[in-house]
């Protein structure tokens, strides 16, 4: 299944509203959509809505999501801010602990997105990106694919803001072929991997793809 067509011109959060419609209407046989209620529904756009009003010049785009999207049979998604000087901690436990679970929180995770926002106050230092990775991975499982983005946002001043998206699927439905862009029940996405490298050392100002070791 292709990335819906989205007008190049549309708003963020235009473009949020497309996909989250797309989703509902050609995966709607999946058990994450099934699961829906008005309440998760809401918040799943406003998570979505989050991460594509993101102007930074390097983030996750509404390709990331769909890929995310088209693949999952069960999906997990969550919100948090935090400040201070365990705020990386406190963000992690709190995404996790708070986040919603629609369908089965058994499956194995295959893919997950994390769209990391901070303040120019306090930016987001190396070592708080990698406890915030690999925090999900250690809850989520190592071996899912994790795609992540960060960019600033002045009015978090000293805060970071973590969006985070977890993709679960029966272990039958990977393909030899593309384990990252796998089929769900009656939705899938034909799309490769698509990374982007992390810049070394200092603030992490980048996006990229992180693969499980095999």
């Amino acid at each position: 299944m292709q990335t819906p067509l989205i007008p190049p011109l549309a708003s963020r959060l235009a473009q949020a509203d497309a996909l989250f419609t797309s989703w509902l209407q050609k995966c709607a046989d999946v058990p994450a959509v099934q699961a829906l209620t008005p309440a998760t529904k809401s918040g799943l756009l406003t998570v979505l809505q989050h991460i594509l009003a993101d102007t930074g010049d390097i983030n996750v785009d509404h390709q990331d999501l769909w890929t995310l999207l088209a693949g999952a049979t069960s999906l997990q998604f969550g919100m948090a801010n935090g400040e201070g000087h365990s705020r990386a901690a406190v963000v992690g436990q709190q995404l996790w602990a708070d986040s919603t679970m629609l369908g089965d929180a058994t499956l194995p995770a295959h893919r997950i997105l994390l769209a990391i926002q901070s303040g120019t106050a306090t930016e987001l230092e190396m070592d708080e990106l990698t406890y915030l990775l690999e925090y999900v991975v250690s809850q989520a499982g190592d071996q899912a694919e994790v795609v992540f983005g960060h960019s600033l946002n002045p009015a978090l001043v000293e805060s970071i803001q973590v969006m985070m998206l977890v993709s679960r699927q029966e272990a039958h439905s990977y393909s030899s072929e593309y384990p990252y862009a796998t089929t769900a029940a009656h939705c899938k996405t034909g799309m490769s991997d698509r990374g982007r490298p992390a810049s070394p050392g200092g603030s992490a100002e980048h996006s990229g793809t992180s693969r499980p070791a095999t």
